[in-house]
């Protein structure tokens, strides 16, 4: 062999010896990977994906406990049950009185059952409460059908001496109504009746003789023309 010929032979040599280092190496790289791809070889990665870390949970934990457990307010049957402002006492004892009065004409008949006196005033009635008594009556209203007029609370007072009619007051009728006793309204219509309780405001205080008076104004019949002048009528009440 020449010494040309010589030389390619060990080229070739040389270069088949680095191709077959350079598959060992490539060889091994490949068996790692697909190691790595193997479940019943590789490493376990479960748990890093599907666990809660620990910090999460610890915040989880103290938002948990920092909820209050007390945010509950009261049931509505207990703010229903509440008094309304200016709740006072009411009376328990009665005068019984049993007796009606009604106009001519109209045909309006107030009938008085019961009433009650000194009723207690509010807080922040001082003044009143000092010159004047509060008077429950409880009484059945029948509007006369006879003519179109109503049977009002203000053709009502009550007379105790004083220079002028002692007239309705509103003050305790929210009271009135918490406890379950019907309030007389403004007025009812001709042929409408009801019972219920009207607070009259009466001075002087502890007045010897109560009288329940009930004024009809002068009313004129127009299907006959006739004018029919007022008419006032009075039930003693006390005394």
């Amino acid at each position: 062999m020449s010494r040309g010929q010589t030389r390619s032979f060990l080229a070739r040599v040389a270069i088949g010896a680095a191709i077959s280092m350079v598959g060992v190496t490539a060889g091994c790289s490949s068996s790692d990977n697909l190691a790595a791809m193997n479940p019943t070889t590789a490493s376990p990665v479960s748990d890093s994906v599907t666990s809660t870390s620990p910090d999460a949970s610890a915040q989880a934990t103290d938002t948990a406990s920092a909820i209050p457990t007390d945010v509950v307010g009261p049931s509505a049957s207990a703010a229903e049950a509440a008094p309304p402002p200016g709740t006072v006492p009411l009376p328990t004892t009665f005068i019984t009185v049993d007796q009606s009065i009604s106009d001519t004409v109209v045909g309006h008949t107030v009938a008085v059952s019961k009433i009650a006196r000194h009723l207690s005033w509010p807080d922040g009635y001082q003044a009143q409460s000092a010159a004047f008594e509060l008077v429950a009556v409880e009484m059945t209203w029948t509007a006369g059908a006879t003519m179109t007029a109503p049977l009002t609370a203000s053709s009502l007072a009550i007379l105790s001496g004083s220079t002028y009619p002692n007239r309705r007051d509103l003050t305790l009728d929210p009271t009135l109504t918490a406890a379950g006793w019907t309030v007389m309204p403004a007025q009812l219509s001709p042929g409408e009746k009801l019972t219920g309780w009207m607070i009259f405001k009466v001075e002087p205080k502890d007045a010897a003789s109560l009288a329940l008076q009930l004024t009809r104004p002068a009313v004129r019949d127009a299907s006959t023309g006739t004018t029919y002048a007022k008419e006032v009528v009075t039930l003693t009440l006390v005394g």
